[in-house]
């Protein structure tokens, strides 16, 4: 049925593309018919995009209303100086709707060489994605996250660069990030995460110079963190993965970063004290790794911590840290979460940290969640804890399972301590 159905399509093909009424130039009408060819029919349903595809229509005839109701956009092209006929309308623009159609992407739709937009996220389509891919030259977006394509990244997505938008996110990808990926120096977003890719991040991800936004969390990527990326990144996400090493101490080198997360690894040492000494840094996770301490900036820096970090969260969770709680973490003006949960600190609670997360002051953000349960804190709780009521400032909180000697249960956030034989 579906190569008869293919035939019958072709002949009307033929009749659209040699009619004098035809708006869309015959490649792209061909390269639109393989596209819905490779879908299973049985996803096709009437009020679907792809299922108001009627080649008995011009595709770009806008007069229609019932076919090609929603998927494509056409713009004409250029017409050359002199030239005695209009050129024919062209497919910029395939956004599909996620309707959970089935098949896979046709290598036809390399053929569409005036695309600039290709989206047919969210559904089931599988199979490998073409190479063909790479000759959409005019590609400023495409996102095919969210399906089952499977077997690795093609090599000619290298080769588009205009391209502005790569979302593979959540597919079955395989094998290594492509180093011809670097070449795209207009690219913005890159979305790799929840696939099956290993190897080391491309050592020339510097080049990426317009790079904004990398997420490559949810694969099985190893080696240590990479010591130079793009510059211009303001949001890096490298969670759950495998690498392994210690966090370089020029993460200043990224002076947009905004937000860290490469929680779920095996990153060791220490954490270096980079992290608050940068300019943009506001969000941090590094939980579920194997951290041993907290550098603490030298006494010529902490001027420049104190009163210019911009950290607001930072979770440290499920590490190994040992020694003190770091006093000049409460002062940071705009930390509003800490999570040192899981870990072996020891020592008392610092006076601070009450003081930030109780008392209000102007100028300074106070601590709205504050995370120290699991540690080894011992002693008293500072005095402004003891005034604490529900109508103070801080808001979530947990100092359970320490060796705290008196936190008493009727605070909220004090909870059952650890016995006194795991204190000793």
């Amino acid at each position: 049925m579906v190569a008869l159905g293919l035939v019958l399509e072709s002949v009307m093909l033929l009749s659209i593309a040699t009619s004098c009424a035809a708006k869309t130039a015959a490649v792209d009408i061909q390269a639109l018919q393989q596209i819905k060819s490779s879908i299973d029919p049985s996803t096709l349903h009437s009020s679907s995009c792809l299922g108001s595809w009627d080649f008995s229509h011009d595709p770009c005839d806008a007069t229609s209303s019932t076919s090609f109701v929603c998927g494509i956009r056409c713009d004409e092209e250029l017409q050359e100086e002199g030239a005695s006929t209009r050129p024919p309308r062209r497919v910029t623009s395939i956004v599909l709707d996620g309707y959970g159609y089935r098949g896979f992407l046709s290598p036809f739709v390399g053929n569409l060489s005036a695309l600039q937009a290709l989206d047919v996220s969210g559904n089931a389509l599988s199979g490998a994605l073409p190479a063909s891919l790479g000759k959409l030259a005019r590609l400023r977006r495409l996102d095919v996250s969210g399906n089952a394509f499977s077997g690795g990244i093609p090599e000619s997505l290298g080769e588009l660069r205009s391209l502005e938008h790569l979302g593979l996110a959540r597919n079955a990808l395989s094998g290594t990030i492509p180093a011809s990926l670097s070449r795209l120096s207009s690219l913005r977003r890159l979305d790799l995460y929840s696939n099956l890719l290993s190897g080391e991040l491309p050592i020339a991800m510097p080049a990426m110079s317009s790079l904004l936004y990398l997420d490559a969390s949810s694969n099985r990527i190893t080696g240590s963190f990479p010591g130079r990326l793009p510059p211009s990144l303001v949001r890096l996400s490298l969670r759950d993965n495998r690498l392994s090493g210690q966090l370089p101490s020029n993460l200043g080198d990224m002076a947009a970063l905004e937000v860290l997360d490469v929680s779920r690894n095996g990153l060791w040492g220490a954490l270096p004290d980079s992290i608050f000494l940068h300019p943009s840094l506001q969000q941090v996770n590094v939980a579920g790794n194997a951290f041993q301490w907290i550098q603490t900036p030298g006494l010529a820096a902490m001027p420049l911590v104190v009163l210019g970090s911009k950290m607001v969260a930072l979770d440290a969770s499920h590490n190994r840290l040992r020694g003190p709680l770091p006093p000049f973490l409460a002062e940071l003006p705009r930390l509003s979460s800490l999570s040192l949960t899981g870990n072996m600190l020891g020592g008392t609670i610092p006076l601070q940290y009450a003081i930030k997360a109780v008392e209000s002051a102007v100028g300074i953000q106070p601590l709205r969640r504050l995370f120290l349960d699991g540690n080894l804190l011992v002693g008293a709780l500072p005095f402004p804890f003891l005034t604490w009521s529900p109508s103070a400032t801080l808001i979530s909180a947990s100092f359970a399972n320490n060796c705290l000697h008196s936190c008493p249960p009727s605070l909220p956030f004090c909870g059952a301590q650890r016995p006194a034989t795991q204190c000793s």
